[in-house]
């Protein structure tokens, strides 16, 4: 039986890139992290591994109106717009020791899989 089952899942594979998927316990459908896990003999043994997740800019945290949320919503812009860059985090929900391990057991399983082992 496949040891990756609570709230990760594997999404597609290839030689040497396989693709995963964590869902988030906060229950969103669009609060995920897709892993990519990929290995190439050709550049000196080189494994990579990229998170991708959508970041949100929320609008909606500590304000009132709608006002305040056009004036948050601009200064970010403008942020954005002048330094190049925005500070921003995230979180993501890991629920209870299953879900941590299938975690790890999805990097683990794709190491093995993109390494040929």
């Amino acid at each position: 039986m496949n040891k990756i089952s609570y709230r990760v899942s594997k999404t597609q594979e290839f030689e040497n890139v396989i693709f995963y998927r964590a869902e988030c316990s906060c229950g969103s459908l669009d609060h995920n992290i897709d892993l990519e896990l990929s290995y190439s003999e050709d550049i000196s043994d080189m494994l990579t591994l990229n998170l991708y997740q959508k970041l949100v800019w929320s609008s909606y945290w500590e304000t009132t109106n709608i006002f305040s949320r056009l004036w948050k919503r601009i200064k970010g812009s403008l942020t954005l717009l002048f330094r190049g860059y925005i500070e921003m985090e995230q979180s993501f929900l890991f629920q209870g020791e299953d879900h941590v391990q299938s975690f790890i057991d999805a990097l683990n399983e794709g190491l093995e899989k993109v390494k040929g082992k």
